[in-house]
């Protein structure tokens, strides 16, 4: 069951005061307190920031505690990561982490609603196994099209589903790591792009991105930092995904 009544309490605020800080609408605010609405990982995040609270306090360990009752198998224990990524322990330690996915027909729409605080409430999810609780942001994309296809084990195949996690634009001002992590989705003005990076002018803002098709019409090309949107690094590719 979650905490969000008693924290509230002790902290000495109504249910006005944290729908106000939190940006919820009051009604939907007093069904998460009550129970009887689920809310989803980011308004989690926003309650949590508006009482000063960590997601983990809010959820409390009762939250899908696991059943003695013999024939039942015990619900997985559920985390939530800083940025309100739904994060479900595995047997093996592992985890099931659950991402917003944006499909390849919704990259225009992607485009648009990128930074709309019911983001995540726009698209369906997908899950991708993880082996630590990620500190950053997450995100699925659905890559379109060939040029990142050398069909080599490197390769990120059309139709493929990348699990990507969003590098804040303040870190642009400093040289990405693309030694460590090549492959990026780069989310342009017009457009939304699937890939390596193998330089950035940190002076000039400007990343060299390269395919790994060999196709001439592949060719290598620069891309301006001031005409970007968001750039998320790839860490994980998967091709066959459920989602929801």
């Amino acid at each position: 069951m979650l905490k969000i009544k008693e924290i509230r309490k002790q902290k000495k605020l109504t249910q006005d005061d944290v729908a106000k800080l939190s940006g919820i609408p009051k009604r939907s605010y007093v069904g998460y307190e009550n129970g009887t609405i689920q809310p989803p990982a980011h308004r989690l995040q926003d309650i949590a920031h508006a009482l000063d609270v960590g997601v983990n306090e809010l959820i409390g360990a009762s939250l899908k505690g696991s059943s003695k009752a013999i024939g039942k198998i015990p619900e997985p224990t559920v985390y939530y990561g800083p940025t309100g990524n739904e994060y479900k322990e595995m047997e093996n330690g592992r985890y099931k982490v659950s991402v917003p996915l944006v499909q390849a027909h919704a990259y225009a729409r992607y485009l648009t609603d990128y930074q709309a605080s019911d983001l995540h409430e726009r698209f369906e999810y997908v899950d991708f196994v993880v082996d630590m609780i990620g500190k950053g942001k997450y995100y699925a994309f659905e890559i379109k099209g060939d040029s990142m296809d050398d069909d080599s084990k490197r390769s990120i195949p059309h139709g493929s589903t990348v699990l990507a996690r969003d590098v804040k634009s303040e870190y642009w001002k400093d040289k990405l790591n693309f030694k460590k992590f090549p492959y990026w989705i780069i989310v342009h003005e017009n457009s939304i792009l699937c890939k390596e990076v193998i330089a950035h002018d940190v002076e000039k803002g400007i990343i060299k991105c390269h395919s790994l098709n060999d196709s001439p019409e592949y060719s290598d090309f620069e891309v301006n930092l001031r005409e970007v949107k968001q750039l998320l690094n790839i860490v994980k590719v998967q091709q066959d995904v459920n989602f929801y």
